[in-house]
């Protein structure tokens, strides 16, 4: 999904990864990714501002789900 405004494109995405198992070795280890990315061109792909929210749900063998947030920016240029 994006738009443009004074000639600078806002592109968004939505992601969700459902639950799985980042290491199968170990029993009831489980992780969800909840996401949002928007990503500003200036200069298409030569000029632009990313910035990521993700947040993190775990589930480890002892039974809790402890939760955390990333955030993210990154401006790429190139040449």
């Amino acid at each position: 999904m994006g738009f443009k405004l004074f000639g600078i494109t806002l592109k968004t995405l939505f992601q969700f990864t459902s639950i799985y198992r980042p290491d199968v070795d170990i029993d009831n280890n489980y992780e969800r990714e909840l996401g949002m990315v928007f990503n500003w061109f200036f200069k298409e792909h030569r000029n632009k501002l990313s910035m990521e929210c993700t947040n993190f749900t775990f589930q480890g063998a002892d039974g809790q789900n402890p939760s955390e947030w990333r955030f993210r920016l990154q401006w790429d240029i190139s040449f």
